[in-house]
């Protein structure tokens, strides 16, 4: 199984303890690039989880929309991708659309991508970000 590459898992309710699994899976899983857990119910917990495996991992893709994360899970992945190792040197896609991410959460995001040197793509629709977490993500791509 260490040569999966992509795992995807949809709309199927991921508790504590199943995220808690795939997190401890990741760093086994050398050859995995993309990652897709769209509407999985993952939350905060969860995404805190999958935050601490990513260092570990060479991920391409990470996708979680419509996991009903919220600042708490946004900043965990910012801290985790922001550290500039890990997945956060090869992500060039991260997907993160439908979930409950405020202002916080995206400033959070935006301090963390000078640490995704390759990232291309980054979908936030359908959050709740407010006009000073738009623009802190507007101004770290723009990099100013």
């Amino acid at each position: 199984m260490t040569a999966l590459q992509s795992l995807t898992v949809e709309s199927v309710a991921l508790d504590g303890a199943a995220c808690s699994a795939v997190a401890a899976a990741l760093p086994l899983l050398r050859q995995l690039e993309a990652l897709e857990l769209p509407d999985c119910s993952l939350g905060d917990a969860g995404a805190s989880a999958l935050a601490a495996a990513l260092p570990t991992t060479a991920l391409r893709t990470l996708h979680l929309a419509g996991n009903a994360l919220h600042d708490k899970g946004a900043v965990a992945l910012a801290s985790a991708l922001g550290s500039g190792s890990g997945a956060a040197r090869f992500l060039s896609s991260l997907t993160l659309s439908g979930n409950r991410i405020g202002g916080a959460g995206a400033t959070a995001l935006a301090a963390a991508l000078p640490g995704m040197p390759v990232l291309v793509l980054l979908r936030l629709g359908g959050n709740r970000i407010d006009a000073p977490g738009l623009g802190a993500i507007a101004a770290a791509c723009s990099g100013s």
